[in-house]
């Protein structure tokens, strides 16, 4: 993560400072950049960095629901068990 710090006390269009806040704006991804509040330049590149902070422009992607392959256990056949016998198959054993 990149740290970006300016303040733009300058009133021209391309200032150094200003040039840092844009660039700032910029790191946003473009899906995002509509969320940016529209705040006096101090204020907003305080903004982008708690927000940057919190990972609040990282794409969440979810992990699969089951990341495990079964293993190479062969299923117990319950045809011939009591149901005692069943249910004592579903506790592990030491």
């Amino acid at each position: 993560m990149a740290n970006i710090v300016g303040i733009s006390g300058s009133l021209r269009k391309y200032s150094f400072n200003a040039g840092l806040l844009r660039a700032a704006a910029e790191a946003v991804p473009e899906d995002k950049r509509s969320i940016i509040p529209d705040l006096p330049p101090a204020k907003k590149i305080a903004w982008l960095q708690s927000a940057f902070k919190m990972d609040f422009f990282a794409d969440a992607k979810a992990a699969p629901l089951d990341t495990k392959k079964p293993g190479d256990q062969k299923p117990t056949n319950f045809d011939n068990m009591t149901p005692q016998a069943i249910m004592a198959k579903g506790y592990k054993t030491k």
